[in-house]
């Protein structure tokens, strides 16, 4: 099979939410849903926890995307 190594660049993040969601393999579960555009189309991302209860990855991530979304005017100066 064959893979394919996907990078998500913070300049194409639209929104990143935790939510709720239904999984086959683990049922309800916390999930990553990170909105994306690029060249004028949409992509949604959904990643889910391999550790149940566990949602400090994902406030992590917000965390560090809500800094850097923050401090993009100083950036740009």
């Amino acid at each position: 099979s064959r893979r394919v190594n996907l990078c998500i660049g913070y300049s194409s993040i639209l929104s990143i939410n935790i939510r709720t969601a239904n999984s086959r393999l683990r049922g309800n579960t916390q999930a990553l849903f990170v909105l994306t555009k690029f060249n004028g189309s949409r992509f949604e991302f959904v990643f889910t926890n391999l550790v149940r209860n566990s949602p400090r990855l994902f406030t992590t991530v917000q965390a560090v995307f809500r800094a850097y979304d923050t401090t993009k005017l100083f950036r740009d100066l």
